[in-house]
């Protein structure tokens, strides 16, 4: 049987502006209500730009601040019916293909995304491990702000950070949510695709050297161009 991949290309946003960006609200998924957002590139490839567990209002509402702040131009238009499309592609068990995410950060931050990409699905690190991967042993703390710093939950898997100790810690859409992506409501969708290895992810950033600058990082996909 074939092995189920993820095919996810990261695009480094952080000189791109849009004036229009869709957004979808309260849509389910295995997890819970979410909310996501995405723009059009020029080629008319969708660009998810935001992704957040939304079962109480208190998050959505967060979310959609959070946002704003992101993308303080644009001007946001529902469209619930394409976002239960991509919420049912991204939760999907087949292969998932050219799932494109437009990621808007400091060049520190966009380093530490990427690696947690690299995290084999249904696995867990430390906040520790994970420094050792960026060749930093020392930016423990950095690194774990930058990781509470992601907004696109799920499809870049900040909930595969945990303390040293095992603990789930603090996740902003709540410990439950982060819970629930190992027990409970997606337990049975991890064990059938526990196989499942992040593969074949590209970074995109603006100009080359911005990824091969901070921490000496060097990932083992390719770099798209």
């Amino acid at each position: 049987m074939k092995e189920p991949k993820t095919n996810l290309t990261l695009i480094s946003g952080k000189n791109k502006n849009f004036s229009e960006v869709f957004v979808g609200t309260n849509c389910n998924s295995p997890v819970g209500k979410c909310f996501i957002a995405w723009a059009i590139s020029d080629n008319s490839n969708i660009l998810i730009c935001f992704l957040a567990f939304t079962e109480n209002s208190s998050n959505l509402i967060t979310a959609q601040s959070d946002l704003k702040k992101l993308l303080p131009d644009a001007c946001f238009k529902e469209n619930h019916e394409e976002a239960v499309k991509l919420i049912s592609k991204i939760f999907a068990k087949e292969d998932k293909t050219q799932i494109q995410l437009l990621i808007k950060g400091t060049e520190f931050q966009e380093k530490i995304w990427y690696a947690l990409t690299e995290i084999d699905f249904g696995k867990a690190i430390c906040y520790e491990e994970l420094a050792e991967r960026i060749g930093n042993k020392n930016s423990t703390r950095a690194i774990a702000s930058a990781v509470a710093r992601n907004n696109i939950s799920y499809l870049i898997p900040c909930h595969r950070v945990i303390r040293k100790s095992g603990k789930i810690n603090k996740y902003r859409w709540g410990q439950e949510i982060k819970r629930n992506y190992s027990t409970g409501k997606l337990k049975q969708y991890n064990e059938k695709n526990s196989s499942r290895k992040t593969t074949n992810i590209k970074y995109r950033p603006d100009r080359i050297k911005e990824f091969n600058g901070v921490l000496g990082f060097r990932p083992r996909a390719n770099i798209k161009k």
